[in-house]
């Protein structure tokens, strides 16, 4: 896939791609342990990647942007002026999304966004609150469209840069579990052809809406919560890759799942134990993943208050899979992976 300006950068990573077991901690504190000093976090929802490996959280619990350099960990800077409503404050800023001119961060307690340069001035807010009901996460497109899943009214919406009103892309508006409709939709992915993958949280379920479509297919889970590799239990992210292979994060099983295109079941990739726990090989109610620009995952592990690092290990085979990345870049192709084996 080949993006043009402030668009998805790209990452071949190979299909035989593995993980570590035990992650590392990036952000928050190992054991877990919630706070507002700096180093600490409090109920971080989203994460996004930038095109210079730096790792922006939405610290929620903390109402601010923690910004992260992950190669020079100890240059941790923080966007927002604390709890409130003016331009410059946040109300459980939940999720952020970066472009190569702007950071875009969903207020979600202020049921709006907001969006600031990429240096961290400037704010203004986007407005979308006449149009959504609890929103808690955000996708921006190739064209600067920007997408919500509207938790509250069970649509995912759509608002364009010249726009005076969104377009309803997925849902209709009203909750439920039929093709046309959804059921408290969390995480949005958009890919190049403008398909959207909704984490269809309260039918535990991924759902694939066609551009322009008026009902979804169910793209990874059978619609009944459970553990098995079959199940998602309260699904609230997803990742794509161009070849359709889905990253879940399968948050009430405390995991991380790959879906393979038309497969009815995912294989665990992260925490395969599915027990919640602080150890280092598992997660407490996950929220949020994103690629780095070697091919590590990293995890918003809400429950535990931290961001969780998991290394990738291998590359056996000669197949390759470009991983669309939640961050921006121009025109970048981050080859991560080749026909010879190497660790990353």
């Amino acid at each position: 896939m080949v993006l043009c300006d402030d668009i998805l950068a790209l990452n071949n990573v190979s299909s035989y791609a593995y993980w570590a077991v035990n992650g590392t901690t990036v952000a928050g504190k190992a054991n877990g342990t919630s706070g507002s000093a700096v180093g600490y976090l409090t109920k971080n929802e989203g994460i996004f990647i930038a095109d210079d490996d730096t790792l922006y959280i939405g610290d929620a619990g903390n109402n601010r942007i923690v910004v992260v350099p992950l190669n020079s960990m100890s240059n941790i800077s923080i966007i927002g002026d604390g709890y409130g409503s003016n331009l410059s404050q946040f109300s459980y800023p939940s999720d952020v999304f970066v472009t190569a001119a702007y950071i875009y961060i969903m207020d979600a307690a202020n049921n709006r966004v907001q969006r600031w340069l990429r240096n961290g001035t400037n704010p203004v807010t986007i407005p979308v609150r006449p149009y959504m009901d609890y929103a808690y996460f955000l996708f921006i497109d190739k064209y600067s469209n920007l997408y919500l899943g509207d938790c509250g009214y069970s649509q995912v919406l759509r608002f364009s840069p010249n726009s005076s009103s969104p377009t309803i892309v997925a849902g209709n508006g009203t909750a439920g579990s039929t093709a046309s409709q959804l059921f408290c939709p969390l995480g949005v992915f958009v890919d190049d052809s403008e398909t959207v993958y909704v984490a269809d949280y309260s039918n535990h379920r991924i759902q694939k809406w066609a551009y322009g479509a008026s009902f979804g297919v169910t793209v990874a889970g059978n619609g009944l919560n459970g553990n098995s590799l079959m199940q998602l239990n309260y699904p609230k992210s997803v990742v794509v890759d161009t070849n359709g292979y889905m990253y879940i994060v399968d948050t009430g099983n405390n995991r991380i799942v790959k879906w393979a295109p038309n497969a009815n079941s995912g294989v665990c990739i992260i925490a395969c134990s599915g027990v919640s726990g602080n150890q280092m090989n598992q997660l407490s109610g996950p929220v949020s993943l994103a690629f780095d620009s070697q091919g590590s995952i990293y995890i918003g592990d809400m429950g535990n208050n931290r961001v969780q690092k998991f290394a990738y290990i291998n590359n056996t085979g000669p197949t390759t899979t470009t991983i669309q990345m939640k961050f921006t870049s121009p025109l970048s192709n981050l080859i991560v992976s080749s026909t010879s084996n190497r660790n990353k």
